[in-house]
């Protein structure tokens, strides 16, 4: 059964891989042509003219930051990835709030839709992982994350970080201590693909 325009946004925070985000962007485009994506990334980003020419052809609005931010190293300087962490997750709220729709997709270069979505988690929050973050193919309420985004203590984001070696680069396994922290639910969710091993080529990867 079809679901609402409305119902579910999409975001990409871009990093380099153009390739995989056109493979990526069509899936949604296929599946659900209706619902809202939007693009963030950095002004310097190596390819950044290209992401455009994409962001046009795809009718997918594009946000331009000042601050570096599309990739966390974990072998780089723990503060300098702090400051990198704060970036995330305010790109994040500044995706929830033009989204405007109900739930929010965070998408990434290696994630994909093989069909439209037809339901959602039970709980405020769901990834394709039990064990791990919300990583790319996660799902979240809109109204819940920037609630509670509003109301977290400044330094949260910073005391995490320094928590253990994997918090110092891992923006989405934070994003899912936020969540059960805070008194939101987290379930597995599979209804989109994140593809470890990045085969986005082959014609008939979206079919599997």
């Amino acid at each position: 059964m079809p679901i609402p325009i409305r119902e579910v946004g999409f975001y990409y925070n871009l990093h380099v891989n153009i390739h995989s985000f056109m493979y990526s962007a069509l899936t949604i485009r296929k599946h659900m042509p209706f619902s809202p994506v939007q693009l963030v990334t950095d002004r310097d980003l190596p390819n950044l003219d290209q992401y455009k020419v994409v962001a046009e052809l795809l009718e997918i609005p594009i946000t331009i930051r000042n601050i570096r931010c599309t990739y966390i190293d974990g072998s780089h300087d723990l503060d300098f990835n702090i400051a990198k962490m704060y970036e995330w997750f305010d790109r994040m709220y500044h995706m929830c709030e033009i989204l405007s729709t109900k739930w929010v997709v965070r998408m990434e270069d290696d994630v994909y839709l093989r069909r439209p979505i037809t339901k959602f988690p039970g709980t405020e929050a769901g990834g394709n992982h039990i064990a791990h973050g919300m990583g790319g193919g996660s799902i979240f309420n809109r109204l819940a994350f920037m609630e509670m985004y509003k109301k977290l203590d400044y330094d949260y984001i910073d005391k995490k970080c320094r928590e253990n070696e994997t918090n110092n680069f891992a923006a989405d396994g934070i994003l899912r201590y936020m969540f059960t922290e805070n008194g939101y639910g987290y379930t597995k969710w599979e209804d989109i693909t994140e593809d470890w091993h990045c085969l986005l080529y082959t014609s008939d990867a979206a079919d599997e």
